[in-house]
């Protein structure tokens, strides 16, 4: 058997800003803004793309997925942020923080995947309309 010294972490405390206990409401009315107006943003695109017969073409279907992707990625860390400026509780169970830490580079890889493929279409496009018939 083997002795030494053995800790296991099953909670992290998350500072966030400690230098500004008195910005805590202040920090949280502006992350909220931004973050429902990112919501509402990335919404309004999705449903003009569907409403919008004209624009059932293949580069709005990946802006509205990039939107789709967007609200996912954005979801995936601002709540927790939200909830450490309002709430006295700043602590993260490891389980929690590796299932953000999962989403967050999963949707960044799928963010930079659908960004790649967009760019291959843009290039066919550029291609096939330079071509003579």
């Amino acid at each position: 058997m083997r002795k030494g010294n053995h800790s296991s972490h099953t909670e992290f405390i998350i500072l966030g800003f400690p230098g500004l206990p008195e910005h805590q409401v202040l920090l949280f009315a502006l992350f909220i803004t931004i973050y429902v107006l990112t919501l509402m943003e990335n919404l309004v695109l999705i449903v003009t793309i569907k409403l919008n017969y004209q624009l059932h073409t293949p580069i709005y279907f990946f802006l509205s997925s990039l939107s789709l992707l967007e609200i996912f990625y954005v979801s995936v860390a601002v709540p927790k942020l939200l909830s450490n400026l309002l709430l006295w509780e700043k602590a993260i169970f490891l389980g929690g923080s590796m299932a953000q830490l999962y989403f967050f580079l999963s949707l960044a890889s799928s963010e930079c995947f659908l960004l790649a493929t967009m760019a291959y279409d843009r290039y066919l496009a550029i291609c096939c309309a330079t071509q003579p018939s």
